[in-house]
C-alpha cells in the first residue's frame, strides 16, 4: 500500500479535475483564513513574489503536496510548465505556450456560483466567454474597476467586498459560441474531442492554431495575424473562432475558396508566378509560418493538393514545388535525381529535345519521368578508368593495359556526357571477369614445381600483350586454380602457372623469381646462381626476362645441394649444415668468402660420400 498524504494545514480541501495551480492554492489560503495567497506559496518553497510564476515556473512540489495532503502527480497536471520547444503542459496536453495567460485572472460569474474554483480553461488565451453560459468571462470588478488577480486568496470576493457572483456580463450571439465551444472540447477534461478536421488526425494545438490563423484571414483581415494573446473578446475573437472552425470543418473546399478569394483581391501583375505575389500574408503565413512540424506539412500537402486542382496556376516557391503530373517532373527535380547542374542539364535536354514548357512566360520546364529515371540507371551503370582499376583491384598501369586488351569501347549518349568523364560500362567489365572466373576448375590439381599464382601476378611479371594472356586463359575449358574469397577483381582469380604455360608456349618455364621460390631460396641467389652459370637461363619469346625450363631445375637439384635446407630437415640452425660439411673438409662451389655469394653450395655427389 502506497504511503497516504498527511495534511499539515487545519483545513484541507480536494484539487477538482480541471482546476489551475494558482486557483487550488488560493482556495487553500481562503479555507485556511489567510487573506493572501502568497504566504502559503512561500511556505511551499516558491521564493518569487510574482504568484503567476508559480504556475508556469517549475519548483519542487514535494512541500505543497505535504502542505495539502494532495499528490504531486495531480497538482503537477495542473500547473503550465514547460514541455518541448516553445510548449506548455495543460491539463495533459501539449500547447503553444501563448495559449496560456495567468497575468491577469477571468471568471464566469455564474461558474463560480455552481462551484467556487478557479478553472483552467479560463487561463487559454482564446476563451473570453463561457461556453456553458453563453456570458463575456469578467475580468475586472464591476465596482472599482480593479482587475482580477491573485494576490486575494479569495476567487469570489473583490478587496472592495465585491461578489463577482452577482456580477452581469453581456449575453453571446449562438454564432459566436459555436467555434469557441468546439475548440473549448478538445481541451476540457471530461470531454471526447472528435476534432475539427474530417478524416485528418492533428493535436488539439495544431487544431486551434489552424482554426485561428483560417479564422483571421476569412474574416477580411489582410496583415499577419497578431499574437492571440493579446485579443479580446473586443477584439472580434469569437468571431475570428467561429469562421476559423467553419473553414476546418468544410476542409478542404473551404480552404479551396479561401485561397481563391485572396487570389481575386491580390494587388499585383497577373500572370507572374509568385506565391507570396499572389497570396499576401496570408500565403507568406502558410509557408513560413512558426508552425509544429506536423501542422507544417499538413499545409504544404493541402497546398499541392490547391495547385494540382487548379493547373492555371504556378509557383517557383522552393517550400513548395508545384505538383505536375506523374509522367513529368521539373529540371530542378531532375537534377536532383541525376545529381547535377541545371547549366549542364538543360542545354543537353533541349538539344535532344526531351523538354516541354509548362506554358506562358517564366513556366518550369518539364521532363519526362520514366526518361530521368532511365538515365539515373544509366549513370548508375557507368565507371570511369578509377572505377574499374578499384573493380578490378590492380594498378592504374595494367587497369590502362586490359582496356586496350579487352576492346573496353566507352559509353556515348546523354548518360555518358552527363557523366563529365570518360566511361564504361561497369557490367560489361563484370562479364568477362566472371568468364574468368567459369574458367577456374578447383577440382584440378595444381602443379608442384609451378606453385598457384594470381591473374595480376601473371599480368605484371610477363611481358606478353594483355589480350594473348586473357585469350589464352579463355581458350582453356579447365585451368587448375580457386578463387580467393577474400580478394576482389582479377586479384581473386588463382590459376595454375605451369598449366598457363603450356597454354601458351608448350613449354614449362619458370622465371628467376618463381625459380627462387621452387628452390627454396631468396631471389638475389638464384640471380647470382645464374650470373656463375650454375643455374642456366634462355630467353623465351612471352616473358620478361631470362627463364628456367624445369628440366634445368631438375638438373640443378640433381647436380648440387643448398646446406641450409639440410639444416632445417634436422632441425637444426640454418648454417649447422655449412659448418659440417666444411669441417669435412669439403670445399663450397659458392658462397660467403668464396665469390661474394649470400649462400653455400656444395657438390650433391660429394655430399653423399659422406653418407651422414
Amino acid at each position: 500500500m502506497p504511503k497516504p498524504y498527511i495534511a499539515c494545514l487545519p483545513t484541507t480541501v480536494d484539487i477538482i479535475l480541471g482546476e489551475s495551480l494558482i486557483g487550488f492554492a488560493a482556495r487553500v489560503s481562503e479555507a485556511n483564513h489567510f487573506g493572501r495567497t502568497l504566504p502559503l506559496l512561500l511556505d511551499a518553497g516558491i521564493s518569487s513574489p510574482y504568484i503567476p510564476s508559480a504556475a508556469t515556473v517549475p519548483f519542487d512540489l514535494t512541500e505543497l503536496s505535504a502542505l495539502t495532503g494532495v499528490p504531486r502527480s495531480a497538482l503537477k497536471n495542473a500547473a503550465y510548465w514547460p514541455m518541448a520547444r516553445r510548449t506548455v503542459n495543460f491539463q495533459g496536453h501539449k500547447i503553444p505556450r501563448e495559449f496560456v495567460t495567468v497575468e491577469q485572472r477571468r471568471a464566469c460569474p455564474e461558474c463560480l456560483q455552481e462551484a467556487a474554483y478557479h478553472r483552467a480553461i479560463w487561463d487559454l488565451s482564446f476563451v473570453t466567454i463561457c461556453h456553458r453560459h453563453r456570458r463575456e468571462l469578467l475580468s475586472s470588478c464591476p465596482s472599482c474597476d480593479r482587475r482580477l488577480g491573485w494576490k486575494w486568496s479569495s476567487l469570489c470576493l473583490c478587496e472592495c467586498a465585491f461578489d463577482f457572483r452577482r456580477a452581469r456580463k453581456r449575453m453571446v450571439r449562438d454564432s459566436e459560441l459555436a467555434g469557441l465551444t468546439t475548440l473549448v472540447q478538445t481541451l476540457e477534461p471530461g470531454q471526447n474531442g472528435k476534432g475539427i478536421l474530417p478524416g485528418v488526425v492533428l493535436s488539439p494545438a495544431d487544431e486551434i492554431t489552424l482554426a485561428y490563423l483560417m479564422g483571421w484571414y476569412a474574416t477580411g483581415r489582410t496583415r499577419r495575424p497578431r499574437p492571440i494573446r493579446n485579443l479580446s473578446a473586443s477584439n472580434g475573437i469569437p468571431g475570428i473562432l467561429a469562421a476559423g472552425v467553419e473553414v476546418c470543418r468544410n476542409w478542404p473546399h473551404a480552404f479551396s475558396d479561401l485561397l481563391d478569394r485572396r487570389l481575386a483581391g491580390a494587388i499585383g501583375h497577373r500572370g507572374r508566378y509568385g506565391f507570396e505575389r499572389s497570396f499576401g500574408a496570408f500565403g507568406n503565413w502558410l509557408l513560413y509560418g512558426d508552425h509544429s512540424p506536423t501542422l507544417q506539412r499538413f499545409l504544404k500537402e493541402a497546398l499541392r493538393a490547391h495547385f494540382a486542382d487548379h493547373p492555371e496556376l504556378r509557383t517557383r516557391t522552393r517550400r513548395l514545388e508545384a505538383v505536375h503530373s506523374v509522367d513529368r517532373m521539373t529540371l530542378t527535380e531532375a537534377r536532383r535525381h541525376l545529381r547535377c547542374r541545371v547549366e549542364r542539364l538543360r542545354p543537353l535536354l533541349i538539344a535532344g529535345g526531351h523538354v516541354k514548357t509548362g506554358g506562358g512566360s517564366g513556366a518550369p520546364i518539364l521532363v519526362r519521368t520514366q526518361l530521368v529515371l532511365n538515365l539515373r540507371e544509366e549513370i548508375n551503370g557507368l565507371v570511369d578508368r578509377r572505377g574499374i582499376q578499384q573493380q578490378l583491384g590492380c594498378t592504374k598501369l595494367l587497369t590502362r593495359r586490359l582496356i586496350r586488351g579487352w576492346d573496353l569501347v566507352p559509353s556515348d549518349g546523354l548518360a555518358a556526357e552527363l557523366f563529365r568523364r570518360k566511361a564504361w560500362h561497369r557490367g560489361r567489365v563484370d562479364r568477362l571477369v566472371r568468364e574468368l572466373e567459369r574458367v577456374i576448375d578447383p577440382t584440378l590439381p595444381v602443379g608442384v614445381l609451378r606453385p598457384m599464382t594470381s591473374v595480376i601476378s601473371e599480368l605484371n611479371t610477363r611481358g606478353i600483350g594483355m589480350a594473348r594472356l586473357l585469350k589464352s586463359i579463355l581458350a582453356m575449358r579447365h585451368v587448375p586454380g580457386r578463387l580467393i574469397p577474400e580478394k576482389v577483381g582479377l586479384a581473386r582469380i588463382g590459376v595454375d602457372a605451369c598449366a598457363l604455360t603450356r597454354q601458351m608456349t608448350g613449354l614449362d618455364v619458370l622465371t628467376l623469381p618463381e625459380a627462387a621460390k621452387a628452390l627454396g631460396v631468396k631471389q638475389e641467389v638464384a640471380y647470382h646462381l645464374e650470373r656463375r652459370v650454375l643455374l642456366k637461363s634462355e630467353r623465351r619469346p612471352g616473358y620478361k626476362g631470362r627463364v628456367v625450363s624445369e628440366t634445368e631445375l631438375a638438373r640443378f637439384r640433381n647436380a648440387y645441394v643448398i646446406p641450409s635446407q639440410l639444416g632445417r630437415d634436422v632441425g637444426h640452425y640454418q648454417g649447422w649444415a655449412s659448418d659440417q660439411l666444411k669441417a669435412a673438409g669439403l670445399k663450397p662451389v659458392t658462397g660467403p668468402g668464396v665469390d661474394g655469394g649470400r649462400q653455400f653450395v656444395f657438390w650433391r655427389a660429394e655430399v653423399e660420400r659422406l653418407r651422414w
